[in-house]
């Protein structure tokens, strides 16, 4: 029997078979590979502890400790380097030190976003003559509409979750959300939802 043939009788695929056939003619058996098991640590020894020296001595960046473990004849990977460091508690979060602040592209962009911030007028962001009907002029559409969105706004947070979970009774929609109550505890009793 072909190896296609046997795939098709046991109902397997076809790459299945002719991996299986090729392992017992390897190896003498059909049983799975050991998965799994210790796989001893990509730094260890005499790299280990010159990597913990030279950790402590000053700054560094995980790339440039690879560089430099490939330069002492230690090729390792992003992670390997990452999992040592932290393995060590050696590392630590970068933050925006006193030098970098100095810096002048940095000081720039400071100095520009706080020159900024005094342009900002709050009469420009809200309009206290707004009203629906002039929020639809403006978007051509109606102020029922205007109104219905507006009022989207205020459901319960567990009650938009439901709804884009589609975990809303049958027969719920927009329309029925719109004319929702204020309190979101009210908006559950509504619906019949135990939220």
């Amino acid at each position: 029997m072909s190896r296609n043939q046997a795939a098709k009788r046991f109902g397997i695929g076809i790459s299945t078979a002719i991996n299986w056939t090729r392992r017992l003619r390897e190896t003498g058996s059909v049983e799975p590979g050991q998965m799994g098991g210790h796989k001893p640590k990509a730094i260890s020894g005499e790299h280990a502890a010159w990597l913990s020296r030279r950790i402590k001595e000053g700054d560094f960046t995980l790339r440039g400790l690879m560089a430099e473990l490939a330069g002492r004849g230690l090729k390792v990977d992003y992670r390997s380097v990452w999992e040592f460091v932290h393995a060590e508690k050696l590392s630590f979060k970068k933050s925006v030190g006193a030098g970098e602040r100095d810096r002048p592209d940095v000081a720039r962009r400071r100095a520009q976003w706080i020159g900024y911030q005094n342009r900002v007028e709050p009469d420009r962001l809200v309009d206290p003559q707004t009203t629906a009907e002039t929020i639809a002029q403006r978007n051509g559409c109606s102020p029922r509409k205007v109104n219905m969105t507006i009022s989207l706004a205020f459901l319960s947070p567990a009650l938009v979750k439901a709804a884009l979970e589609g975990r809303l009774p049958r027969g719920i929609g927009v329309t029925r959300l719109c004319d929702m109550p204020a309190e979101w505890s009210r908006q559950h009793r509504v619906l019949g939802l135990n939220l």
